[in-house]
């Protein structure tokens, strides 16, 4: 079949699959632009196909196209099929409602719902961070050689030079390429933690909680022993202003890493299967939240929390304001409100 036999074939299907995606955008052509492009064509004539008839007019165009590139037919043609074809993903796979209403709502009122709803789970996680945190933090501050059961010389001393009040970097402003840099840094280093929390969970929960504790137990050993040299301030300082949407970030990952392994450990009759699916809308709401949470976290680390221009006071006031804000979202917003799908 020569490329005039296909374009003559096939050409009424293509102008019929354009006006069903006119309508489904919302832009309805007028007569004279109909027949100024050939779309009173015989196949509408033949039957007054209306947008349920698209999927299958969509299915044959995808054909059309993988002819045409397969037979070498003119690229101004595969163009064309091209196009429609990417026009048509676009109309019939997009998630209705998604936009940044859909996304203001899902942040807004969806997550918290769904953390409240989560809320034992999320308060094991809680305690799983924080508890292991002031335990190891109580026991340094006692005895400070206990730091070296949790953390090696070369980790100490890593950060003491980190947040020496007396080293030549502290309060030297960086650079605007090396807070992007480091943005960049505190992103894949956030979501590594978080995912790796979630991920574990797949050994029953155990993992999660593994990650949990560990990440307490480096926290509370490196408050204490930076507070038990002289370098509290710049270390507190620094932490309070992107915490408390990282770590509740953490723990968030870390109850989505228990309910995943609670329901492959506890299926409650159902196959484990199904039970993956019936948590899902769940788990990812969570994933959406923490992951968000991350991200803010990572602006504020590279770009407010490592500022030294911005006086140690100034931080504390505002990190203080965040860790209300954060909690404040997560356990007010969205009450009486209704979930998309619900």
């Amino acid at each position: 079949m020569s490329q005039e036999q296909f374009e003559a074939k096939h050409t009424a299907l293509w102008a019929e699959v354009e006006r069903l995606l006119e309508l489904l955008e919302g832009r309805a052509l007028n007569a004279q632009e109909q027949q100024a492009l050939g779309r009173l064509s015989p196949l509408r004539e033949g039957g007054n196909h209306g947008l349920e008839q698209l999927p299958a007019l969509y299915r044959r165009l995808c054909q059309h196209l993988a002819l045409a590139r397969h037979r070498g037919l003119s690229a101004p043609l595969q163009d064309r099929l091209n196009a429609l074809a990417l026009r048509g993903q676009v109309a019939l796979y997009r998630r209705p409602g998604a936009g940044l209403r859909a996304a203001a709502h899902r942040l807004l009122v969806e997550v918290p719902q769904t953390v409240r709803a989560e809320a034992g789970l999320v308060l094991l996680a809680h305690a799983l961070l924080y508890l292991p945190a002031a335990g190891v933090a109580l026991m340094i501050w006692a005895e400070p050689a206990v730091v070296y059961d949790v953390l090696d010389p070369m980790q100490l001393a890593s950060f003491e030079a980190m947040y020496d009040p007396h080293s030549d970097h502290y309060l030297r402003e960086r650079a605007a390429d090396d807070d992007t840099a480091m943005f960049g840094f505190y992103i894949r280093n956030n979501i590594t933690v978080a995912y790796n929390c979630l991920g574990a969970g797949v050994l029953g929960g155990l993992g999660s909680a593994y990650m949990l504790v560990t990440n307490g137990l480096l926290l509370g050993a490196v408050g204490a022993h930076l507070a038990h040299v002289g370098c509290w301030t710049p270390f507190s300082s620094f932490v309070i202003g992107h915490g408390s949407w990282e770590l509740t970030a953490i723990v968030l990952a870390g109850a989505a890493g228990l309910r995943l392994g609670l329901t492959l450990l506890a299926p409650r009759g159902r196959t484990r299967g199904a039970a993956l699916r019936a948590e899902a809308r769940g788990l990812l709401t969570l994933i959406y939240g923490f992951s968000t949470m991350l991200l803010i976290a990572a602006w504020f680390e590279a770009y407010w929390s490592s500022s030294a221009s911005i006086d140690p006071t100034v931080k504390y006031a505002v990190g203080g304001g965040l860790w209300v804000l954060v909690y404040g979202w997560l356990l007010l917003t969205g009450r009486g409100e209704v979930p998309r799908g619900a």
